[in-house]
């Protein structure tokens, strides 16, 4: 894991599968949507994003 996925990480409080298997379809606007398939719990999870984590993903 690079520098910045390891920032991104810390910054969103995410687990490391639903980092690793992001596409950027998943990101609306400041947010990032996690669709329930993808979830522990077969909810939708949705994480309001800081502009550091913006920038990473940029």
């Amino acid at each position: 894991m690079s520098c910045s996925g390891l920032r991104f990480l810390m910054l969103t409080v995410a687990r490391w599968s639903e980092a690793r298997f992001a596409v950027n379809g998943e990101v609306v606007g400041e947010v990032w949507v996690f669709p329930s398939e993808r979830t522990k719990t077969g909810r939708e999870h949705r994480i309001p994003l800081m502009d550091e984590a913006i920038s990473i993903i940029k």
